[in-house]
Order: structure tokens, then sequence, then C-alpha cells
């Protein structure tokens, strides 16, 4: 159960790790977008074409966007400092994590949770309770015994000679005290059992119902998924290119270019929170499942 939970962690910071690496081409293309953006705002400002406020707005969203690298930057060094003592690893090993979030797939449901290591740490509990149970009605059984004994000592005693000695005897054995049947000891042992016996199915119940709501979240999840790339992201992508199309033939200002720029990055960030979020989801479902 605790490697369980260590493992969990563990996942949980490498998919964050994953998700904020992923996002650094999203910024550093929006970057790249807002410096052209910001050279040709001022050459054309330079030459009373255009505002020199589009020019500094276009600058300040390259500058925002470098910023925003760095801070991912930093973030993945925090992340990779955590990441190690879960990973048995020293502070001054290296560690390189590869690969980015996968396509989202929902697993199909799960129904037998016996497996789970927390299952079996109770049913283990359980298993003893029932058998200090049996113990205690063994002792609550206890009865007088009766039984015969004999012996000879042989010793040799001066000036007498050798001499044999034989002895014999009826031995009694009563339970003290006696009339103590041990009631309240077997009530008490019953109990407990009884308690784990609830406890099983209170594993269970809570196993299922983690399972579930992680299922249920994983398929809103990717439902929100198939809309933002089949719909929201082509429609913005198409925003930018008409505004970024109008405003380089003279027709149109750097503001709505910079808007719709602004939205399709926002778009993509979301989109990309989305499927951490699923698969964050999954992670919960493999756990409580067994299956991690």
């Amino acid at each position: 159960e605790e490697e369980r939970q260590l493992i969990a962690q563990a996942d949980a910071l490498a998919l964050r790790w994953l998700a904020l690496n992923e996002q650094k081409p999203i910024l550093a293309e929006q970057k790249a977008v807002a410096t052209r953006l910001s050279e040709a705002a001022s050459r054309a400002a330079k030459v009373g074409e255009g505002p020199a406020l589009d020019a500094a707005q276009a600058r300040l969203d390259a500058v925002a966007a470098g910023v925003s690298l760095r801070r991912v930057d930093a973030d993945l060094v925090e992340l990779t400092g955590r990441l190690k003592p879960l990973l048995g690893l020293k502070a001054d090993e290296p560690l390189t994590l590869t690969g980015g979030l996968p396509a989202p797939q929902v697993p199909e449901p799960v129904s037998d949770f016996t497996t789970l290591p927390r299952y079996q740490m109770v049913r283990h509990q359980w298993e003893s309770a029932q058998s200090e149970v049996e113990a205690e009605r063994y002792r609550q059984k206890a009865e007088p015994t009766i039984g015969f004994f004999a012996t000879v000592d042989r010793a040799e005693d001066k000036p007498m000679g050798r001499e044999d000695e034989f002895m014999a005897g009826v031995r009694v054995s009563l339970p003290v005290p006696f009339w103590d049947k041990r009631e309240g000891a077997v009530r008490e042992k019953r109990a407990t059992r009884d308690r784990l016996q609830a406890g099983l199915g209170v594993v269970l119940h809570e196993a299922s119902h983690e399972a579930a709501a992680a299922r249920a979240e994983m398929l809103e999840m990717k439902a929100l998924l198939d809309e933002t790339d089949t719909k929201l992201l082509p429609l913005a992508e198409q925003q930018v290119k008409l505004a970024e199309g109008f405003y380089g033939s003279g027709e149109g200002e750097l503001a709505p270019v910079l808007r719709a720029g602004s939205q399709l990055l926002q778009l993509k960030l979301g989109r990309l929170q989305t499927l951490e979020n699923l698969h964050l989801a999954r992670l919960r479902l493999l756990s409580a499942t067994g299956q991690r």
C-alpha cells in the first residue's frame, strides 16, 4: 500500500513535468510571432503607416511569452528536484524525462477490486481477528481435568545402601477462576472481527466509487478535447490567418492580429491542461483498480 502511494506521487509529478514541457514549443511559437509582429509594427510606425502603440503592445506580448518560458523552465527544475527522492536518486544524480503526453484513451470499467493492496491488508487483519476469536472460544471451553502420575526415585544412603522410593498419585487441574467463562473477551474479539469484516466492504465501496468517478472525468475530458480539436482550434487558427492577411495587405490593424493570436495561445494551453487533467484522472483510475 505504501508502494502504491509512492508510485502515485511519482506518476503525478512526472505527468506534470511532461505537460509543462509541452508548453514550451507553444510559448516559443507565440514569442516568435509576437516578435515578428513587433518588428513589422515598428517599421510601419517609423514611416508613419501605423501607430506606435501597436508596436509597443506587440513587444509586450513577445516579452511576456519569454517570461512565461523562463517560468516553465524554473518549474521543471523544481519538479525534477521533487521527483528524484521518490525514484531513489541522489540530489546530484541526473534525471532526464523524455516523450510527451500520450493520446487520450479511456479504459474499460473494472469490477474486481479484491487484489488491491489495502483490501489484502484488511483481509489479513480479518483473518488474524478470526483466529483470535477461535482461540478465545477454546479458552472459554476450558474444563477441570484429572490424571494419574507415578514416579520412582533411586538414592544411595551410606551405610544403609541404595534405596528405591516409589510415589503415585492423582493430579487435578482446575481453571482459575473456574467460574470465568471469558464471555467479555469473546465478545471483544468478535466485535473486532466484525468491524474488519465491514471494513472489507468499505474498501470495495470506496475503490469502486473512486474508479467510477475517475473514469467519468476521463470521459468528460475526452469529449472536451474532441470538441477543442474539431471545432475551437480550427476556428481560432482560421481567425489568426484572416487577421494576419488583412494586416499584411494593409487593410487591417495590428490589434485584431494580437487578439486572435492571444486567443489561439489560450486555446492551445487550455487543451494541454485538459489533456493533463485527463491523464491525472487516468492515474487515479489505475491506482484505484490496483493496475498501477
